[in-house]
Protein backbone atom coordinates (compact mmCIF):
# COMPACT_ATOMS: atom_id res chain seq x y z
CA UNK A 1 0.00 0.00 0.00
CA UNK A 2 2.75 2.44 0.93
CA UNK A 3 4.54 1.81 -2.38
CA UNK A 4 1.30 2.43 -4.27
CA UNK A 5 0.78 5.77 -2.49
CA UNK A 6 4.33 6.85 -3.34
CA UNK A 7 3.81 5.95 -7.00
CA UNK A 8 0.58 7.94 -7.14
CA UNK A 9 2.26 11.01 -5.61
CA UNK A 10 5.21 10.79 -7.99
CA UNK A 11 2.89 10.42 -10.96
CA UNK A 12 1.00 13.59 -10.05
CA UNK A 13 1.51 16.50 -12.46
CA UNK A 14 4.32 18.93 -11.66
CA UNK A 15 3.28 22.23 -10.12
CA UNK A 16 2.04 24.50 -12.87
CA UNK A 17 3.78 27.70 -11.83
CA UNK A 18 3.22 30.14 -14.69
CA UNK A 19 6.16 31.88 -16.38
CA UNK A 20 4.23 35.15 -15.86
CA UNK A 21 1.67 36.26 -13.28
CA UNK A 22 -2.02 36.75 -14.15
CA UNK A 23 -3.07 40.35 -14.76
CA UNK A 24 -3.40 42.19 -11.44
CA UNK A 25 -1.62 39.52 -9.37
CA UNK A 26 1.25 40.46 -7.05
CA UNK A 27 4.07 38.23 -5.83
CA UNK A 28 6.11 39.34 -2.83
CA UNK A 29 9.14 37.37 -1.64
CA UNK A 30 11.55 37.80 1.24
CA UNK A 31 14.83 35.88 1.04
CA UNK A 32 17.60 35.52 3.60
CA UNK A 33 20.90 34.83 1.84
CA UNK A 34 24.11 33.66 3.48
CA UNK A 35 27.62 32.85 2.44
CA UNK A 36 28.31 29.45 4.00
CA UNK A 37 31.80 28.94 2.62
CA UNK A 38 34.32 27.08 4.73
CA UNK A 39 36.40 30.10 5.78
CA UNK A 40 33.76 32.84 5.55
CA UNK A 41 30.72 31.20 7.08
CA UNK A 42 27.81 33.66 7.47
CA UNK A 43 29.97 36.51 6.18
CA UNK A 44 27.78 38.03 4.85
CA UNK A 45 24.13 37.43 5.69
CA UNK A 46 21.59 39.66 3.95
CA UNK A 47 17.82 40.18 3.71
CA UNK A 48 16.58 40.64 0.15
CA UNK A 49 12.99 41.61 -0.74
CA UNK A 50 11.53 41.08 -4.23
CA UNK A 51 8.19 42.07 -5.76
CA UNK A 52 6.56 41.28 -9.12
CA UNK A 53 3.31 42.57 -10.63
CA UNK A 54 1.19 41.09 -13.41
CA UNK A 55 0.75 44.16 -15.64
CA UNK A 56 -1.20 42.07 -18.18
CA UNK A 57 -1.80 38.37 -18.73
CA UNK A 58 1.40 38.31 -20.81
CA UNK A 59 3.64 40.90 -19.10
CA UNK A 60 5.07 40.69 -15.57
CA UNK A 61 7.23 43.46 -14.10
CA UNK A 62 9.44 43.19 -11.04
CA UNK A 63 11.80 45.04 -8.71
CA UNK A 64 14.23 42.65 -7.05
CA UNK A 65 17.30 42.53 -4.82
CA UNK A 66 17.94 38.80 -4.25
CA UNK A 67 20.42 36.56 -6.04
CA UNK A 68 17.57 34.06 -6.34
CA UNK A 69 15.57 36.54 -8.44
CA UNK A 70 18.38 36.79 -11.00
CA UNK A 71 19.04 33.02 -10.87
CA UNK A 72 22.49 33.36 -9.32
CA UNK A 73 24.26 31.44 -6.56
CA UNK A 74 25.49 34.29 -4.39
CA UNK A 75 24.92 36.29 -1.19
CA UNK A 76 25.39 39.87 -0.03
CA UNK A 77 22.74 41.83 -1.95
CA UNK A 78 19.85 43.70 -0.38
CA UNK A 79 20.11 44.71 3.28
CA UNK A 80 23.30 43.40 4.90
CA UNK A 81 22.72 42.31 8.50
CA UNK A 82 26.02 40.55 9.22
CA UNK A 83 29.37 41.53 7.78
CA UNK A 84 33.03 41.64 8.76
CA UNK A 85 36.10 41.86 6.55
CA UNK A 86 34.67 39.31 4.10
CA UNK A 87 31.12 40.64 4.19
CA UNK A 88 29.09 43.31 2.44
CA UNK A 89 30.99 46.47 1.48
CA UNK A 90 27.83 48.54 2.10
CA UNK A 91 24.72 48.34 4.26
CA UNK A 92 22.53 48.05 1.14
CA UNK A 93 23.52 46.96 -2.34
CA UNK A 94 22.13 45.41 -5.52
CA UNK A 95 18.92 46.34 -7.34
CA UNK A 96 17.30 44.91 -10.46
CA UNK A 97 14.30 45.60 -12.69
CA UNK A 98 12.78 42.52 -14.30
CA UNK A 99 10.37 42.21 -17.25
CA UNK A 100 8.92 38.92 -18.56
CA UNK A 101 6.84 38.71 -21.75
CA UNK A 102 5.05 35.40 -22.35
CA UNK A 103 5.37 34.19 -25.94
CA UNK A 104 4.14 30.60 -25.33
CA UNK A 105 2.40 28.81 -22.43
CA UNK A 106 5.74 27.86 -20.81
CA UNK A 107 8.13 30.35 -22.42
CA UNK A 108 8.71 34.03 -21.64
CA UNK A 109 11.27 36.41 -23.06
CA UNK A 110 13.10 38.16 -20.24
CA UNK A 111 15.00 41.42 -19.84
CA UNK A 112 16.65 42.62 -16.65
CA UNK A 113 18.44 45.83 -15.78
CA UNK A 114 20.70 44.87 -12.89
CA UNK A 115 22.87 47.13 -10.76
CA UNK A 116 25.17 44.71 -8.95
CA UNK A 117 26.96 47.46 -7.03
CA UNK A 118 26.39 51.12 -6.24
CA UNK A 119 30.05 51.97 -5.56
CA UNK A 120 31.58 51.40 -8.00
CA UNK A 121 28.46 51.53 -10.13
CA UNK A 122 28.06 48.23 -12.01
CA UNK A 123 24.92 48.27 -14.17
CA UNK A 124 24.26 45.58 -16.73
CA UNK A 125 21.55 44.60 -19.17
CA UNK A 126 20.66 40.90 -19.09
CA UNK A 127 18.67 39.48 -21.98
CA UNK A 128 17.31 35.96 -22.14
CA UNK A 129 14.29 33.75 -21.66
CA UNK A 130 12.52 31.69 -19.00
CA UNK A 131 11.34 28.28 -20.21
CA UNK A 132 9.83 25.19 -18.58
CA UNK A 133 9.17 21.66 -19.81
CA UNK A 134 6.96 19.26 -17.82
CA UNK A 135 6.29 15.55 -17.89
CA UNK A 136 4.28 14.04 -15.06
CA UNK A 137 5.91 14.79 -11.72
CA UNK A 138 9.09 16.11 -13.36
CA UNK A 139 9.96 19.47 -14.84
CA UNK A 140 13.03 21.12 -16.35
CA UNK A 141 13.43 24.88 -16.09
CA UNK A 142 16.02 27.07 -17.79
CA UNK A 143 16.77 30.80 -17.44
CA UNK A 144 19.62 31.52 -19.90
CA UNK A 145 20.78 35.13 -20.03
CA UNK A 146 23.41 37.20 -21.75
CA UNK A 147 24.87 39.85 -19.45
CA UNK A 148 26.10 43.03 -21.12
CA UNK A 149 28.21 45.20 -18.81
CA UNK A 150 27.35 48.85 -19.43
CA UNK A 151 30.04 50.78 -17.53
CA UNK A 152 33.06 50.04 -15.33
CA UNK A 153 33.88 46.87 -17.23
CA UNK A 154 37.50 47.26 -16.08
CA UNK A 155 36.28 46.83 -12.48
CA UNK A 156 34.65 43.45 -12.99
CA UNK A 157 31.38 44.46 -14.70
CA UNK A 158 32.16 42.44 -17.81
CA UNK A 159 29.88 40.80 -20.33
CA UNK A 160 29.07 37.21 -19.42
CA UNK A 161 26.89 34.23 -20.27
CA UNK A 162 24.79 32.60 -17.55
CA UNK A 163 22.72 29.49 -18.29
CA UNK A 164 21.20 28.04 -15.09
CA UNK A 165 19.06 24.88 -15.25
CA UNK A 166 16.83 23.23 -12.64
CA UNK A 167 15.45 19.70 -12.63
CA UNK A 168 12.33 19.78 -10.45
CA UNK A 169 10.40 16.86 -8.99
CA UNK A 170 7.17 16.62 -7.01
CA UNK A 171 7.23 15.40 -3.42
CA UNK A 172 3.50 14.92 -3.00
CA UNK A 173 0.86 17.56 -3.66
CA UNK A 174 2.33 20.24 -1.35
CA UNK A 175 6.08 20.04 -1.87
CA UNK A 176 8.72 19.84 -4.55
CA UNK A 177 12.47 19.48 -4.71
CA UNK A 178 15.05 20.41 -7.29
CA UNK A 179 18.62 19.99 -8.40
CA UNK A 180 20.21 23.03 -9.98
CA UNK A 181 23.21 23.29 -12.27
CA UNK A 182 24.27 25.46 -15.18
CA UNK A 183 27.33 27.22 -16.50
CA UNK A 184 28.39 30.84 -16.05
CA UNK A 185 31.44 32.77 -17.23
CA UNK A 186 32.75 35.95 -18.76
CA UNK A 187 32.60 35.98 -22.54
CA UNK A 188 36.27 36.89 -22.78
CA UNK A 189 38.13 33.64 -22.08
CA UNK A 190 34.91 31.74 -21.42
CA UNK A 191 36.43 28.27 -21.71
CA UNK A 192 39.07 29.13 -19.09
CA UNK A 193 36.76 30.95 -16.65
CA UNK A 194 33.45 29.09 -16.90
CA UNK A 195 32.06 27.77 -13.62
CA UNK A 196 29.40 25.09 -13.24
CA UNK A 197 27.11 25.39 -10.23
CA UNK A 198 25.55 22.45 -8.40
CA UNK A 199 22.86 22.80 -5.75
CA UNK A 200 19.91 21.16 -4.05
CA UNK A 201 16.71 22.80 -2.83
CA UNK A 202 13.08 22.32 -1.93
CA UNK A 203 9.81 24.18 -1.45
CA UNK A 204 6.60 23.61 0.51
CA UNK A 205 3.29 25.06 -0.73
CA UNK A 206 0.96 26.37 1.98
CA UNK A 207 -1.99 27.86 0.14
CA UNK A 208 -0.86 31.20 -1.31
CA UNK A 209 2.44 30.99 0.58
CA UNK A 210 5.56 29.10 -0.51
CA UNK A 211 8.50 28.41 1.80
CA UNK A 212 11.75 27.13 0.35
CA UNK A 213 15.50 26.79 0.77
CA UNK A 214 18.56 25.96 -1.31
CA UNK A 215 22.22 25.15 -0.74
CA UNK A 216 24.55 25.42 -3.73
CA UNK A 217 28.17 25.46 -4.84
CA UNK A 218 28.65 28.23 -7.45
CA UNK A 219 31.75 26.71 -9.02
CA UNK A 220 31.86 23.06 -8.03
CA UNK A 221 32.81 22.06 -11.59
CA UNK A 222 34.73 23.79 -14.36
CA UNK A 223 38.33 24.78 -15.15
CA UNK A 224 38.74 26.60 -11.81
CA UNK A 225 36.51 24.33 -9.75
CA UNK A 226 36.56 24.42 -5.96
CA UNK A 227 34.17 23.15 -3.30
CA UNK A 228 34.88 25.53 -0.40
CA UNK A 229 32.67 28.32 -1.77
CA UNK A 230 29.00 27.79 -0.93
CA UNK A 231 25.87 29.93 -0.64
CA UNK A 232 22.46 29.22 0.85
CA UNK A 233 19.11 30.95 1.05
CA UNK A 234 15.74 30.58 2.75
CA UNK A 235 12.69 32.37 1.38
CA UNK A 236 9.00 33.01 1.87
CA UNK A 237 6.88 33.95 -1.15
CA UNK A 238 3.26 35.14 -1.30
CA UNK A 239 1.13 35.45 -4.45
CA UNK A 240 -2.21 37.27 -4.34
Amino acid sequence: MRAAVILVLLAAPAAADPVVLPAGAVEVALTVEANVSTRERFEPVSITPDVWYGATDRLTLGVTTSSRAVSRVDAGGGLCVRSREHGCPRLYDDLAFDARWRVAPDVALRARFVNASFAPWKPSLRLGALARWRRGAWAVEADPQLQLGLVNTDEGNRSALDAPVWVRFQLGCRAEGWVRTGVRGELAGFTDKAAIAVGLGGEVHLGHVDVGAELAFPSLLGPQNQFRTRAAFVYVSLVR
